[in-house]
């Protein structure tokens, strides 16, 4: 997937936000995502990963960065125009960000950043949350069907 992003990126210069689930079993769900929205998105993408017994989810989108010695709490931090792969699974969160080298002659490269390992903060592997959304059995069919329901009226919704 992550040569894919890149040279679909490279392609055409751009790359819409997209979030593919994989199922444990059947075809991947390819969904737009409407940053717009973001919150209510990424909450509909939950759901309708523990309604289809998801075993993993990667999101693909463009993204402003600042890292390092480039902190934002500078006067004027450099901000870097960077392709995000952010693999989630109930092991964890696995990052690939590469910055977008947007030549003067029209083509565009990609270089890879190596992100620090590790957040600030609480550690997100151990938050609960990725066992939520990645449950090591599957949901009650009721329950799938509610869960189904509530994201596709957020995404209907978010498309309005």
């Amino acid at each position: 997937m992550l040569e894919f992003a890149k040279n679909l990126f490279l392609k055409n210069g751009s790359i819409e936000p997209t979030a593919i689930i994989y199922k444990r079993s059947g075809s991947p769900l390819v969904l737009d995502i409407r940053m717009e929205h973001k919150e209510t998105e990424y909450q509909a993408l939950n759901l309708l990963c523990q309604s289809n017994d998801a075993s993993q989810m990667i999101i693909i989108s463009e993204a402003w960065l600042t890292l390092g010695a480039d902190n934002i709490q500078s006067p004027t931090p450099r901000k870097r125009e960077v392709l995000m792969l952010s693999t989630m699974n109930q092991d964890g969160v696995t990052m690939n960000v590469f910055e977008i080298d947007r030549r003067p002659d029209g083509t565009v490269g990609l270089d890879e950043i190596n992100l620090p390992t590790g957040l600030p903060g609480e550690d997100i592997t151990q938050a609960g949350w990725l066992t939520e959304i990645f449950p090591s059995s599957p949901l009650p069919l009721s329950e799938k069907r509610k869960a189904r329901k509530v994201a596709e009226m957020i995404r209907k919704k978010n498309r309005k």
